[in-house]
């Protein structure tokens, strides 16, 4: 992707998204309509990664939360030999049921189950994906694309996972915030944007069905620094969110694979 001047990627981004209002069905197969639903990422969405992997050929692909976005992605780049595309569960049950749906795409994708757990970033808590999934990507090579769709909103919050992977992001990286229209994923944002200011760029496309969020990283991104404030309202958030968490797995660990 380093071919890609940084300076036109968010002209060709608004661009794609002026397409996809106008005539979505004739970006992608309507048969991927038949697959989406409330708890996956929309069509509109589908539509602007098809075009993002197929015009910025990224090397590097990063998802947090798997499910039809990661047959979507698979089925895109089923041709692409030189991209690789790595997918982040918690949930064990929902990492199995889809590699088993991939059929002969499954080699396309790296699975990485990494637990939710509280961490110190920088100082601060967070309740987020385990640290540990680090270790699974290649510690030399940059994220060109990531879809941060997980953990889940109601419980969780999703500012952490950019900060997890803020080291092995560059200038070009794009980054996408589904969901971006509920109340907690625009704090994300603000948060985003007070901590990096104007090492990214914030384009929100609303309209889109949750709405979406497009980060566009500008320049390498500044030393993470929390204030004393933040961190102790985030030891309040964490601690609701493991208890939420507690009664939600117990949840989990009855259901069973179809």
């Amino acid at each position: 992707m380093g071919w890609f001047v940084v300076s036109e990627i968010d002209t060709f981004i608004n661009e794609i998204v002026a397409d996809i209002r106008q005539s979505p069905h004739n970006m992608i197969d309507n048969k991927w309509h038949n697959v989406i639903s409330g708890s996956t990422l929309s069509f509109e969405s589908l539509c602007l990664i098809n075009a993002l992997i197929e015009k910025l050929r990224p090397k590097n692909i990063l998802e947090f939360g798997c499910g039809v976005s990661t047959q979507f992605i698979c089925d895109v780049i089923k041709d692409h030999n030189d991209c690789n595309f790595h997918s982040v569960e918690n949930i064990e049950k929902f990492l199995i049921q889809t590699k088993s749906s991939l059929e002969t795409n499954s080699n396309k994708v790296n699975f990485i189950l990494a637990p939710i757990e509280p961490m110190l970033i920088n100082s601060c808590l967070f309740v987020t994906y385990s640290k540990s999934l680090l270790n699974k990507l290649d510690k030399n090579a940059h994220l060109d694309l990531v879809i941060i769709d997980g953990p889940l909103g109601r419980i969780f919050r999703r500012d952490a996972p950019l900060f997890l992977i803020k080291d092995r992001l560059h200038p070009g990286s794009i980054v996408l915030l589904d969901d971006s229209n509920r109340p907690k994923e625009q704090e994300a944002l603000a948060l985003w944007k007070k901590i990096f200011g104007d090492s990214i760029e914030i384009i929100e496309v609303p309209d889109f069905h949750k709405g979406l969020t497009v980060v566009i990283i500008r320049e390498e991104l500044p030393h993470l620094s929390f204030c004393a404030r933040f961190r102790i309202q985030k030891i309040f958030d964490s601690i609701y969110s493991v208890w939420k968490n507690i009664g939600y797995m117990n949840k989990i660990k009855q259901l069973k694979l179809e």
